[in-house]
């Protein structure tokens, strides 16, 4: 558990040095409403299941339907990393998967020493099933970087409903610190993805 705190206070400190001193956003400020919850888009249904609960019982639906999100992300980033043709992308792509793999062992953490009982196999399995179209069209793309940046934004856009759900619904201050890392860090990378968007 100290180690946990200690990874989590380290990475929001670091963000915090490296970025901006502005209150964390309530919701995101982008251009397009990623904070709608319009439950039929990408992971609405089970962003419709998990709104549904409270407590403990949120906080291991929340982790697991995560750390699959974000193992999608980390798919989607391994070779675009070394071979999209834009530097930029790859950096972005770096950035990802340092965090997003980072994040990921702090979640199974979590799960454990919170004891809420493991991965919820089922919702684990759910988002895996439901961003598996989007890995697969980012892997099997004629045109990398324009694949990735714009699966990429679509896979943030969804991550910073979840972490916003979590806000509201998660009693647990250390699951609140992540969710709030999620939110600053993605939605100023998503900024940055639909910029790159408008230019090219």
């Amino acid at each position: 558990m100290r180690r946990l705190l200690l990874c989590l206070a380290f990475s929001s400190l670091a963000f915090a040095q490296t970025h901006d001193h502005s209150p964390p956003p309530s919701a995101p400020s982008t251009s397009a409403p990623v904070a709608s919850h319009d439950h039929s888009v990408l992971g609405g249904e089970l962003m419709a299941s998990l709104e549904r609960l409270d407590g403990r019982t949120f906080d291991r639906a929340f982790l697991s339907l995560m750390i699959a999100h974000h193992e999608a992300a980390n798919a989607m980033s391994e070779d675009v990393s070394k071979s999209a043709q834009d530097a930029k992308v790859r950096t972005w792509a770096n950035e990802v998967l340092l965090a997003q793999r980072g994040e990921v062992r702090e979640m199974r953490a979590m799960l454990g020493d919170f004891d809420l009982g493991g991965v919820d196999e089922a919702r684990y399995a759910a988002m895996a099933a439901d961003m598996k179209p989007m890995v697969d069209e980012v892997r099997t793309a004629r045109q990398l970087d324009d694949a990735w940046v714009s699966g990429m934004a679509r896979h943030h856009a969804l991550g910073i409903v979840m972490a916003t759900v979590a806000l509201s619904k998660s009693d647990n201050t250390l699951i609140q610190l992540l969710a709030r890392n999620i939110i600053l860090l993605q939605s100023r990378q998503l900024a940055e993805y639909r910029a790159w968007t408008a230019d090219s």
